[in-house]
């Protein structure tokens, strides 16, 4: 709507300038001489215009109409055609506001002109009417173009306190979001790496402590594979933060290479099946394999299965993963208790919590294990 605004102020600009000329051709034609009065008076009056925006800026307005009214006062008597300003001026006191300075403003254009066209042409109806009606439409129009700049300004002020919000909104989700994936990390890192170094610590003081060089060995190949244990959990936590997986492949071949990671350290038969109809957005694809990630690492740790199916299918409006194996199992209920599978499990749920899915997970002991993340295609 902006350019709605500029577009009627050039207007008037435009009719204020082209009046002016016609005032000074009518002068020029009706005396024999070059009318000097006339063509000053207007240039003077066109000059005070030029300043109002000026004269706006400072907070001059009322003093700036006073002396352009007086300036066209000047012309009128001059030259009667100077009338024909009463129409633009009148549209330019509406445009400005303010019910005194717009009442006395109107009286002068009205006075002024009547006055004039009586003085020059004799008194008639129509020569009071035709002023009066001009000088209303003018004040008119000028209220009208007012109010479109008042509403212009409403929208724009409505917008800019949206585009705040909505950038407000963005830094808490992204604050949140880093809040979120810090507190996952401090707990995986926690239940696994703070964990084996706390082991390997007590087994090379054991190791120290030990009566024989056999005991000392012993300490010390359980700390060595502690260690590398804590090797492996940091590469799947480094792992988890990128899946870059996805950066060159779709869902299917990222899911496939996770398989083959799990069979090759495993040697159980892994066996992924990808819906052609799944269509998730990238996002929604990253939850998906982060997922299927955590509960293969899951598998590797304790299932020791012999075979494990990924499957993602289309249901509804959601993609749905599955991750089951026919390994030992355990009880859900128990591992609400503190530990490593434990973190997996909620690390799991929160992730896909994120997302706007849910996720299950279903085992008992001998039984295998079924995870279940459901992601919604909006998500």
């Amino acid at each position: 709507m902006r350019p709605v605004a500029a577009t009627l102020r050039i207007g008037l600009h435009g009719i204020v300038a082209a009046l002016c000329g016609v005032v000074i051709a009518r002068a020029w034609i009706s005396t024999p001489h070059v009318p000097w009065p006339a063509i000053l008076g207007v240039a003077l009056v066109a000059a005070i215009y030029a300043g109002g925006g000026w004269a706006l800026r400072r907070g001059w307005v009322t003093q700036w109409a006073i002396v352009l009214a007086l300036a066209w006062l000047a012309v009128l008597a001059v030259s009667v055609d100077a009338a024909y300003l009463a129409f633009p001026f009148a549209l330019l006191l509406g445009a400005l506001g303010g019910w005194a300075r717009l009442a006395i403003g109107a009286t002068v254009l009205t006075t002024g002109s009547v006055a004039a066209l009586s003085y020059e042409l004799g008194w008639s109806v129509p020569g009071v009417v035709g002023p009066l009606t001009g000088i209303a439409v003018g004040v008119g129009v000028g209220l009208g173009y007012r109010t479109l700049v008042n509403a212009i300004a409403e929208r724009d002020d409505l917008v800019d306190d949206l585009k705040a919000a909505r950038d407000e909104t963005q830094r808490h989700a992204h604050a949140l979001g880093v809040m979120s994936e810090r507190a996952r990390l401090s707990r995986e890192l926690h239940d696994t790496v703070s964990q084996s170094l706390s082991s390997i610590q007590m087994l090379i003081h054991a190791a120290r402590q030990a009566a024989n060089e056999g005991d000392r060995d012993r300490y010390l190949d359980t700390a060595q594979a502690a260690a590398a244990e804590s090797v492996k959990e940091t590469r799947r936590i480094i792992a988890a933060l990128a899946p870059e997986d996805l950066e060159d492949g779709t869902l299917r071949s990222a899911l496939e290479r996770v398989a083959h990671r799990l069979a090759t350290s495993t040697g159980a038969d892994v066996a992924v099946t990808v819906s052609d109809q799944v269509q998730l957005p990238v996002e929604g694809e990253a939850t998906l394999l982060r997922i299927a990630q955590s509960a293969s690492a899951n598998i590797e740790q304790h299932a020791q299965a012999s075979h494990v199916w990924i499957e993602v299918v289309a249901d509804g409006g959601a993609a749905v993963l599955t991750v089951a194996d026919d390994g030992i199992g355990f009880d859900t209920g128990s591992v609400r208790s503190v530990g490593r599978q434990s973190f997996g499990l909620t690390a799991m749920r929160e992730r896909v919590e994120v997302s706007g899915g849910s996720l299950t997970v279903s085992s008992a002991p001998g039984q295998g294990s079924t995870v279940v993340a459901r992601v919604e295609y909006g998500s």
